[in-house]
Parts: structure tokens; sequence; C-alpha cells
């Protein structure tokens, strides 16, 4: 199921930096351990399965981007997906709260109402539909050191694509799916749109994600997956979460 979290921003002047992929998933754990603290403890300290993905801030007013992050903001949305019914029921029970959140120093805004997304099964399904989605996907690289890293894998290398499918796999798995599927069967047809790095594994120096339109073929188990939990990596900082192009 999908969410659409409303929020007003209580000061236009505020700025909002550029890396708030991490405050929207600490904003995310507390409203989940605020509804249930033992529930909220398991979904954090979960490293086998990402259990939720969201969008970027959607903001549909004019606004002023600078070196230092963004201006003149004062309503936006973030479009929040999951498959764990616990975990939505969890987001929806802060609706008409009107909590208060802080990302960064100065940039306050009220959580205003939670809305749910008709969710598109019809366009899930059909082959032909433009998906977009942040990717990021990853491997083991020995550095100069001669230490073991983690960088990300460029979409021109075939462990891209093999990286989303295993990933997919993995999770089907971790949910209980007991039917097997052959990685040959699965194709996904992509074209890059731009790319930039996040910055929260900086100690690696950052990882590299790309911004692509793709077309995607798997069985219908997986593409539920991949619309509910996001592709690739890092999907509970907000990667991976698909948009229906067309």
């Amino acid at each position: 199921m999908r969410l659409e979290l409303r929020c007003n921003v209580k000061s236009v002047d505020s700025m909002l930096h550029y890396n708030y992929r991490k405050d929207i998933q600490t904003m995310i754990y507390d409203i989940i351990g605020s509804y249930d603290f033992e529930f909220g403890k398991s979904v954090h300290d979960s490293k086998e399965i990402s259990n939720f993905t969201y969008s970027e801030i959607i903001c549909k007013t004019n606004i002023l981007k600078r070196k230092d992050g963004i201006f003149g903001i004062n309503f936006f949305t973030i479009e929040f997906s999951s498959n764990n019914e616990k975990i939505i029921n969890a987001i929806k029970s802060i609706k008409n709260n009107r909590n208060i959140y802080r990302f960064s120093e100065n940039f306050v805004f009220i959580l205003e109402d939670v809305i749910e997304i008709q969710d598109d099964f019809d366009g899930l399904y059909d082959e032909s539909t433009i998906f977009a989605s942040s990717v990021i996907c990853t491997k083991k690289s020995i550095g100069k050191s001669g230490k073991e890293t983690i960088i990300s894998y460029e979409p021109n290398e075939e462990g891209f694509k093999n990286s989303i499918f295993n990933n997919l796999l993995k999770k089907y798995k971790l949910m209980g799916g007991l039917l097997s599927f052959n990685i040959n069967d699965m194709d996904i047809n992509f074209e890059v749109n731009s790319s930039s790095v996040e910055k929260y594994k900086n100690k690696n120096g950052g990882l590299k994600y790309y911004n692509i339109s793709f077309t995607l073929k798997c069985p219908k188990e997986l593409k539920v997956i991949a619309y509910s939990n996001g592709i690739g990596e890092k999907n509970n900082l907000g990667f991976g979460y698909i948009k229906i192009k067309k």
C-alpha cells in the first residue's frame, strides 16, 4: 500500500539541505516506534530486508536551489510505500495529529495529514509500462590500500541488472515466498537520466545512485515487491521507490 504524507513548513525562509533522505528515514522510524516500540525496534534493527521505501520530497511551488540547500518550500508531500500492514497502520495512526518534525536545525514542518494512494496494479503488470526510480546497487571491491570496500555498480555492468533481480528474489524469500523463479527469465531495459552520490556512507567516499527510466519483465509476485518495497538497495533510505510514468 502507498500513502501520501502532506506537510506544511513553518517558515518559507527555512533551508532544506540536499541530503535529507536520512531525516525522512529517522522520522519514519520515530513514527513506527511511537506506534509500537518493540515492533519499531525490530524494523529499525532489521538488516536482512527493507521493510519500506519512500519518494523524494515532492514540491509543486517554485523553489530556489543554492549550493548549500533548497529554499522557498512552504508545502511538500512524501509518498511512502510498504507491504507490511503494521508499518502502514503505524504511519496512518498519525493522521490529523499535526505532529511537528525537524529536518536539520532550521527546517521545521507540521505533518498535516496522511492520505491513501490508489495502487495502480494494472499499470504495474503491463510489461510496456515505463517506471522511474533512483537506484543503488553495490559490490565489494579491493581499494588501493588493499582493504575491502563497498562501491556502486555502474549501469553498464552486468552486475547492475543481476543485483536488482537477486535483491528482489531475496526479499521474496524473506517474506515467505515459496515459488522458484529463474533470473534468466527476467529483464530490465533502462536509460539513465542522471546520477549523483549519496553521502551517508561517506567513509567510503559515498555511494553513487542513478535516476533511471525502465521497463521491467519479471513474475507478478516480484513486481509487487518492487512496487511496495523498492528495487536495488538502501530502500529504507528512500532509494528504489518506483513511480509509474506511463
